[in-house]
């Protein structure tokens, strides 16, 4: 199953991060871990949670966490 609709926030906030897009309102740099960036990404690029998982040696549930964290931290 594909992200849902948090994703178009985290592509945003990956695109912003990157220096792809105009910073529109994008949290402070820095509120994310670089792990939790690292997860943002990879959302943002249309990976799903056990994708993510796979890829980092995490658990699903770890990365639900990581993901919960994120959506929490940007609002």
């Amino acid at each position: 199953m594909r992200s849902s609709g948090w994703a178009p926030c985290a592509r945003r906030t990956a695109r912003v991060r990157s220096g792809c897009a105009p910073d529109a309102g994008a949290p402070p740099a820095g509120k994310l871990s670089a792990r939790e960036q690292e997860i943002a990404e990879l959302v943002a690029a249309g990976e799903t949670n056990a994708e993510i998982a796979a890829a980092l040696y995490l658990s699903p549930r770890t990365v639900e966490h990581y993901v919960s964290n994120i959506l929490a931290k940007l609002g």
